[in-house]
């Protein structure tokens, strides 16, 4: 439903889906998550923090409160996020993929790649520490290890523009004119508002 922008009618289906019945933390995650999707993310917060009400135990409300405050770019929302996710999930790749988010938030992409990291270790499926990971390494100036993770996030999702579009930017940062083309083009296939595939191509064709 994110992926076709029908988050709305989406959450609406399960809104009327769910009827009468009492909810549960994963129908109000879902709820939240098809919300912020939509841009109500207001609304996402308050079904998250319900979530999160009908049973403390479960980390997935706060993630998705995190998640919220990371998608806004917002650090000090996403500081108090995650203050109760180190408390009492610290080892969790959720918690150690926001913290470096924060980092990133913070300009501090040394701090965001050992976090990054951390979360890869806690879970190898989290699939965007990935990308995390690989831009963090691309702004220390380490490209192949970038390269590297970016191919991974590939393999967990091909339909990834984010990747592509970095591997574009690292290609084109090393003078490979052709690989930054196609890897810019792919990104722009699978998203056309990617906006650093935009910019990448545009300074492709920019007169010298």
């Amino acid at each position: 439903a994110t992926l076709l922008q029908r988050a709305d009618e989406a959450h609406a289906a399960l809104v009327t889906a769910a009827g009468t019945r009492e909810p549960t933390v994963p129908h109000l995650v879902a709820r939240a998550k098809l919300l912020a999707a939509a841009g109500k993310a207001d609304e996402a917060r308050a079904v998250a923090r319900d979530a999160a009400a009908l049973d403390p135990a479960r980390p997935e409300p706060l993630e998705q409160l995190a998640a919220i405050a990371a998608d806004a770019g917002d650090a000090l929302a996403l500081a108090t996020a995650l203050e109760p996710l180190q408390q009492r999930f610290p080892d969790r790749a959720a918690t150690h993929f926001y913290r470096a988010v924060r980092a990133v938030l913070g300009d501090d992409p040394r701090t965001a790649l050992t976090h990054a990291e951390q979360a890869i270790a806690a879970d190898g499926s989290y699939a965007a520490a990935y990308d995390l990971a690989g831009a963090a390494a691309a702004r220390l100036d380490q490209p192949d290890q970038a390269r590297a993770y970016f191919a991974r996030s590939l393999a967990f999702d091909a339909h990834d523009s984010t990747a592509y579009a970095n591997l574009g930017l690292i290609a084109l940062a090393q003078g490979r004119t052709d690989e930054a083309a196609s890897r810019f083009a792919e990104a722009l296939w699978l998203d056309a508002g990617n906006v650093a595939a935009r910019d990448g191509l545009s300074r492709l064709f920019v007169p010298r």
